[in-house]
């Protein structure tokens, strides 16, 4: 099973609405998984139940410090896919789900707040030697923003592993889709070309070329 851990510094990097995305993507193809770590917000749960709780892509919930366990579980209940939700500042429990992972997303806006931020998982996942790639999320397309968003991709450039081609534009439906349960393509359309194109770049982080 391929376990995508999906990680940040900092809130407000849309990890939750991310995973969400990927995860009914990634569902379309293969049995998926997914797993909430940040049980304070819990945004993944929430959403994952007013979709109707589907058997595909799955919620575990109550993971009380067996994450491991877990992950063997669902490896031998034949999930190919399992992407984990964590939370923006408990780095013991990032940690815990870094340690399993096969490859860490790491979503960023282009700012120098989340850029700074983004330093200690890529240091983690160095240490724990696993690949690793940076998303830039909430972008801002409009002319004016263009410079700001080659500029933040230079600057994740110069941390590490590599910086995704594709981008992830911010759409108003499909923030607030995440509370009918929808996922950001279906909310709105206009997306489904980039969740589609991030999910196959994901998929090739650590593979080898």
């Amino acid at each position: 099973m391929r376990t995508i851990v999906v990680a940040s510094g900092k809130g407000g990097t849309l990890k939750s609405s991310l995973v969400a995305s990927l995860g009914v993507y990634a569902a379309s193809e293969a049995k998926t998984a997914l797993i909430d770590l940040n049980a304070d917000q819990a945004t993944l749960t929430r959403w994952w139940k007013a979709r109707g709780e589907p058997a595909n892509p799955f919620l575990v919930e109550e993971i009380e410090g067996q994450l491991h366990h877990e992950l063997r579980a669902l490896d031998k209940i034949k999930r190919v896919h399992c992407l984990i939700d964590t939370p923006p500042d408990e780095m013991k429990t990032i940690e815990v789900a870094v340690f399993d992972a096969t490859a860490v997303l790491i979503p960023v806006r282009a700012s120098e707040l989340d850029i700074e931020a983004s330093k200690a998982i890529v240091d983690m996942c160095q240490r724990r030697r696993k690949p690793y790639a940076f998303v830039l999320v909430a972008v801002d397309n409009r002319p004016a923003a263009r410079e700001l968003n080659k500029q933040a991709r230079a600057e994740l450039g110069k941390l590490g592993d590599r910086v995704l081609k594709t981008m992830l534009p911010y759409s108003v439906a499909a923030v607030q889709g995440m509370a009918k349960g929808k996922a950001g393509q279906e909310a709105d359309s206009g997306l489904m070309q980039h969740v589609r194109c991030i999910w196959d770049e994901t998929k090739t982080i650590g593979a080898k070329q």
